[in-house]
């Protein structure tokens, strides 16, 4: 039986481990809604930490669907570069990465 400390593999994806930090917003983005320092940083030292999976919170697909002013955009491919960064960081820690793709539906 699997215990939490063990390796997982999710297709091409190794884990390495099953504790998994899920998607818990931040409202740190900037106004236009890139990602900041303070998520290289956050992600980064929750991956540092041990955990297997980090789930960045949640990334709005369509500016129409936007939750709140300071929410991550995840609507262009000119947002790849400070995703990345981000994405390197939780790397860097041991981790992998994945988001939480958002639309605020009516409430946007």
């Amino acid at each position: 039986m699997p215990v939490l400390t063990d390796p997982l593999n999710i297709g091409p994806i190794a884990i390495r481990n099953r504790l998994v930090f899920p998607p818990i917003a931040t409202s740190k983005a900037t106004p236009s809604g890139d990602p900041t320092d303070f998520h290289e940083r956050h992600y980064g030292r929750i991956a540092a930490a041990g955990v297997g999976l980090v789930i960045a919170e949640h990334c709005f697909v369509s500016p129409e669907g936007r939750h709140d002013e300071a929410q991550i955009a995840i609507d262009d491919d000119a947002r790849v570069p400070a995703l990345a960064r981000v994405a390197e960081a939780i790397r860097s820690g041991g981790a992998a990465s994945a988001v939480q793709l958002a639309h605020a539906g009516p409430r946007a």
